[in-house]
């Protein structure tokens, strides 16, 4: 997870961007004071957005802004130059246009796709694919039983380039923290609602053991 430096969250609306900037927020508060770390509301126009924001920093008492084009982005990194972590939580809309601005603006900046565990090929295609740059890690939200990662398995396996993981979340509750994000974690979660209930089967046998 990133400890230091200036971090891109960018993914598919609803993906749980600014969720998962809060989850970061309180790991990195592990090593790292509240008053070192801040984030930045880049272009997000979304009803509440701005609220969600201010809510969940201030809940781990870290600084938010809100930069509503690329020269108050701009004028905002010069002020925050001196912090240790910022993060810029990007709009799920015209994701390449900005990414492409982003790149422009602060070329030293790490970029981190955040989709659900349950996305689709084709949301796979448009926020993976958007990046010319190469994509410094994947984060995955939502990663709980009911989902099934298929989709994203199959990307991963057939993508030209490796696409590092680094965390997952797998609860609404920003409190529940993270998880780190392996291969092996995907395949268990994908393969999960095929598996028999081992568990009560060794039980039924266990039962006619005794009876006998």
């Amino acid at each position: 997870a990133p400890a230091s430096g200036i971090h891109v969250l960018a993914g598919s609306s609803g993906s749980g961007k600014t969720t998962m900037a809060a989850r970061l927020l309180q790991r990195a508060q592990q090593d790292i004071p509240a008053e070192q770390m801040a984030v930045i509301a880049f272009k997000d126009q979304r009803a509440g957005a701005w609220h969600q924001t201010q809510m969940l920093c201030a809940q781990s008492g870290v600084d938010c802004y809100r930069a509503k084009d690329g020269e108050t982005l701009a004028l905002l990194l010069a002020e925050l130059s001196e912090r240790r972590l910022i993060l810029i939580d990007t709009p799920g809309v015209q994701l390449k246009e900005n990414l492409v601005e982003l790149q422009r603006l602060c070329p030293a900046a790490s970029w981190h796709a955040v989709l659900p565990a349950d996305a689709s090929s084709v949301t796979l295609q448009r926020v993976l694919g958007a990046n010319p740059l190469a994509w410094a890690s994947l984060m995955v939200s939502k990663l709980d039983e009911s989902s099934a990662p298929w989709p994203l398995l199959h990307y991963l396996m057939q993508a030209a380039k490796p696409t590092p993981l680094s965390v997952a979340s797998g609860s609404e509750q920003v409190g529940d923290g993270l998880t780190e994000l392996t291969p092996a974690m995907l395949a268990d979660l994908a393969v999960a609602q095929w598996m028999p209930p081992v568990q009560s089967a060794f039980a039924d046998v266990a039962n006619w053991a005794a009876r006998w």
